[in-house]
Formats: C-alpha cells, sequence, structure tokens
C-alpha cells in the first residue's frame, strides 16, 4: 500500500496533532498512519530499496511544484 508524503506537520515552530498534519495530496492521515516525514525521506527509500512505496499523487503534487519553480 503506498504511503503518503507530509507536507506540513509543524506550525509556527509547533508540532501539529495527527489530525492536522497536512500531505503533498491532500490525505487525511489516520492514527498511527505510517507516513514519509517529507519528499527526502520518500527519495532516500526509492533510492536504497525500501520496502515502503511513495503515494503517487503525493510524488505527481512535488513534480508540478518543482516544474512550476524551474520554468
Amino acid at each position: 500500500m503506498p504511503k503518503h508524503i507530509i507536507k506540513y506537520d509543524h506550525r509556527d515552530g509547533v508540532k501539529l496533532p495527527q489530525y492536522q498534519v497536512e500531505t503533498w495530496c491532500g490525505h487525511q492521515p489516520g492514527a498511527f498512519e505510517w507516513l514519509f516525514q517529507d519528499a527526502q525521506h520518500a527519495v532516500l527509500c526509492i533510492e536504497h530499496g525500501g520496502s515502503q512505496v511513495p503515494c503517487k499523487r503525493c510524488l505527481k503534487a512535488i513534480r508540478d511544484v518543482i516544474d512550476r519553480e524551474v520554468k
């Protein structure tokens, strides 16, 4: 099962409760749901052959941001 990537888990230096964590694809994570901590965490897992697979919608959202910034 694909795992989502956290976009924001802090606001103004304070860690957000699980129900307020924002993922790149907009998924609302449930209690104790395993998430990638950030995009770098997901990339490192892919590069090293980890067993966790990132959510394709999260990866697309990250790529869209990169494409906008590069243009």
